[in-house]
């Protein structure tokens, strides 16, 4: 008897069970508790136009597009060359930026025996000569 008194009980409390949630709903149904089911919000936006990208100076942009532009960014003697400190303080004299735009110099050293002149240390030496400069300047030793 003892044994039908348990079995009454658990089916009453089953049947209690049953009861509320088929009242209330499995699981509970509480505003908010939902979950991350549904497909989710994404930023979306307009796609990027030439009007929205502008450039400051297009010849630059130009000349990076180009071959020689590659050809400089990886050439590993023309980066030594640019991060030389003798180099960049050459560059900023304005002496020799003159003497770069000058045509005449620009002739000399495309001229490979003045190139070779300037690497032979007695030619250098002769240049900081100043009867050498003073000679040099010399319109009669010019026309010679």
């Amino acid at each position: 008897m003892k044994k039908n008194v348990v079995l009454v009980c658990v089916a009453v409390v089953a049947v209690g069970a049953i009861g509320y949630f088929a009242i209330n709903g499995f699981p509970p149904n509480e505003e908010g508790a939902q979950g991350t089911v549904g497909a989710a919000v994404r930023h979306q936006s307009g796609q990027i136009t030439k009007s929205d990208v502008g450039l400051d100076n297009p010849d630059l942009q130009a000349f990076m597009q180009t071959d020689v532009y590659d050809k400089i960014t990886k050439d590993p003697q023309l980066r030594n060359v640019l991060s030389n400190q003798a180099f960049q303080q050459a560059i900023s004299n304005d002496a020799f930026r003159q003497a770069l735009s000058n045509e005449a110099f620009r002739q000399a050293m495309d001229n490979e025996a003045f190139r070779q002149a300037l690497s032979n240390d007695a030619f250098r030496q002769a240049l900081s000569n100043d009867a050498f400069l003073k000679a040099l300047s010399n319109e009669a030793f010019r026309t010679n």
